[in-house]
């Protein structure tokens, strides 16, 4: 929706229906905003962020903990961070 201002009116009734017009759409894109609300931001909200926290570093040091007893090369090492966040997205 592209604003485009009412054609050589400018009396007083017509922008005030302008900004009838403008508090309508403000509240049509607030709603659509208020129902994509990412997943991400949901869990922002979460009462407990030390809780994902404390798992994250779990899940990073037992991680290392296993690349290390199975002598795995030293680019798996590099692959900690991103298996942890997709283990914490999808679990926490």
């Amino acid at each position: 929706m592209i604003y485009s201002p009412p054609a050589g009116s400018s009396s007083e009734s017509d922008l005030l229906l302008e900004v009838q017009r403008l508090r309508h759409e403000v509240a049509l894109l607030s709603s659509m905003i208020d129902r994509a609300t990412p997943v991400e931001a949901r869990i922002r909200a979460d009462r407990h962020p030390w809780l994902r926290l404390a798992a994250t570093i779990g899940m990073s040091f037992a991680l290392g903990k296993v690349i290390r007893v199975l002598r795995l090369p030293g680019a798996t090492a590099a692959a900690i961070p991103l298996i942890t966040s997709q283990v914490s997205n999808r679990f926490l």
